[in-house]
């Protein structure tokens, strides 16, 4: 039986380790400032040493997704930016242990997002995403070693449309091609379909700078995590 605390933080998320950012924009000649939580919630069981393994490895790696909130909270919608969060959460020492816990949990996972502004005084954005379907397709690319190649494709994409969204000389279809590419990879990982398959890999060869990372060896693994649902 869950413990009361266990039950506690299952009601009311992991609050106290959420990913908690804010930054300042320039909108019509005035600077609002936006304030952002990612909370990751849980329905089920899940024991203690999964939890102060997820509080390690964010601790480890504060910092950068403090800068990665800060710097894309502009430009990336609100549901790509908290997956990519997590998707980065995984590159941190003692990730990928994580993600393998949190598959193996008698748990279901989600995230809950919220995004204030005028100094965090106005709910300007609330999205409750499952996670379950991420989960299982990081976990699949762990296991196949390719993590680190998918990861890369994203972050270039991410780096690549912040610098494009600075820029006043960036054409919208430029900037389209970028998130479509960061789209379809993460909906590859939680629905892993053919066709998903078909937009990831195309997506990744049109993108000149991203098609260094694309190789045979990468597409057959790609390939051999479709359909797949189980550890």
């Amino acid at each position: 039986m869950a413990c009361i605390l266990c039950r506690g933080l299952a009601t009311l998320g992991l609050y106290h380790v959420g990913i908690l950012a804010s930054g300042a924009f320039r909108r019509n000649n005035r600077v609002e400032l936006v304030a952002f939580e990612l909370v990751p919630i849980f329905e089920g069981e899940v024991n203690g040493d999964v939890i102060a393994l997820y509080s390690r490895v964010l601790g480890r790696g504060f910092n950068e997704l403090y800068e990665s909130v800060r710097t894309s909270l502009d430009t990336l919608p609100i549901p790509i930016l908290s997956k990519y969060l997590i998707i980065k959460l995984t590159m941190i020492e003692g990730g990928a242990e994580l993600i393998r816990k949190l598959i193996n949990s008698m748990a279901s996972w989600s995230l809950i997002s919220l995004r204030f502004s005028r100094g965090a005084s106005r709910l300007s954005g609330y999205d409750v995403l499952r996670l379950d379907p991420l989960l299982m397709g990081l976990y699949l690319i762990i296991e196949k070693k390719i993590i680190a190649d998918i990861y890369a494709v994203l972050t270039e994409a991410v780096r690549r449309l912040i610098k494009r969204k600075k820029s006043k000389y960036s054409g919208a279809q430029r900037i389209k091609v970028d998130v479509d590419t960061i789209n379809y990879v993460i909906r590859y990982l939680e629905e892993r379909t053919t066709l998903g398959l078909y937009r990831v890999i195309r997506s990744i060869y049109k993108d000149e700078a991203t098609r260094e990372y694309l190789s045979v060896e990468l597409a057959k693994n790609l390939a051999k995590i479709m359909g797949a649902y189980g550890c």
